[in-house]
């Protein structure tokens, strides 16, 4: 992906969503390279959560499902959205990329692992039933056995639900 984050108002979201529903829709996914960073492109902050309070609105949907959450920018009020959000899926795909800190600096991730635990142990808090995926890399270029060894570890200390590498 090049570029900048580019969001759809949520009016016109919520008007598609409609559409979808009158079709006979009853999931809707939410996918960008970012969620967390919905609208700041046109709101000038960060609204995710108001997109969610209008999305879980719309009648004939039943469930919405977010992809790609960034854990730095996994902020409490995003997850207070997701928590009180009905409708919202106790699921979230939240990349980590690794449990190194070393390597997390080099990929400039913005967090460290005990970041990345932070935010992952108040997801849980806020949402006791939710089920989180994540992705990791491995053989990252300059990754040593110990930074391996650190990111093995990390992955059976969070006890993700779901894993790809």
């Amino acid at each position: 992906m090049r570029g900048k984050h580019r969001s759809t108002p949520i009016e016109d979201l919520v008007i598609e969503s409609k559409k979808l529903a009158a079709k006979g829709v009853k999931e809707l996914v939410l996918i960008a390279q970012d969620l967390t960073y919905y609208g700041l492109d046109l709101y000038k902050e960060r609204r995710l959560g108001a997109l969610l309070k209008e999305l879980v609105k719309v009648e004939g949907i039943e469930w919405i499902r977010l992809h790609y959450a960034h854990p730095a920018h996994s902020s409490q009020r995003i997850i207070d959205a997701m928590a009180n959000a009905k409708k919202v899926c106790r699921y979230l795909d939240m990349p980590i990329q690794h449990g190194s800190d070393k390597i997390l600096k080099s990929m400039r991730r913005g967090l460290g692992k005990d970041g990345i635990r932070d935010r992952v142990l108040r997801l849980r808090e806020a949402i006791p039933d939710i089920r989180i995926r994540t992705t990791v890399i491995v053989g990252y270029p300059g990754e040593t056995d110990d930074e391996f060894k650190q990111l093995y570890d990390f992955i059976e200390e969070m006890e993700f639900d779901r894993l790809g590498i």
